[in-house]
């Protein structure tokens, strides 16, 4: 995954570094934190498809300062994901990750969501179930 803009803060403790309040910087902190994902496309046929990961650890694999000018040169964030089995052995089948697609009979978002980040629940009565629209809140 790379980032062009991640917000610092939240990138160190996505790596888990934790912010020295009486003296400033970052430091490393173990274990590392466990973080949930959930990647969304959609097909050419405009299905939305989803893999989720139940826990897993962010790496970054590398970072780059160089530069021997005057000139600007702009360093994306990469992140590598490594996907671990989930730390509830229920979920997913004790499996690494699970795929969903929004065509599929039961398919419920927020049930997946659930399902991928543990102890999430819907804002709202509603769901989204087999459904690929949606809709949109003025001025959120």
């Amino acid at each position: 995954m790379e980032f062009l803009d991640i917000d610092f803060d939240e990138l160190q403790k996505l790596k888990g570094y934790i912010q020295d309040a009486a003296n400033g910087g970052w430091t490393r902190q173990l274990p590392k934190p466990h973080v949930a994902m959930l990647l969304h496309f959609r097909s050419y046929t405009n299905i939305d498809m989803y893999e989720g990961f139940a826990n897993g650890q962010l790496i970054e694999t590398g970072s780059s300062h160089a530069t021997d000018n005057n000139a600007e040169t702009d360093a994306n964030t990469a992140l590598t994901y490594q996907a671990l089995t989930p730390a509830d052995n229920t979920i997913f089948n004790g499996e690494p990750y699970k795929i969903w697609m929004s065509q599929d009979a039961g398919f419920d978002k927020a049930k997946m969501l659930a399902e991928v980040f543990g102890g999430y629940s819907a804002t709202t009565g509603s769901s989204t179930t087999g459904s690929t629209t949606g809709g949109t809140t003025p001025g959120k």
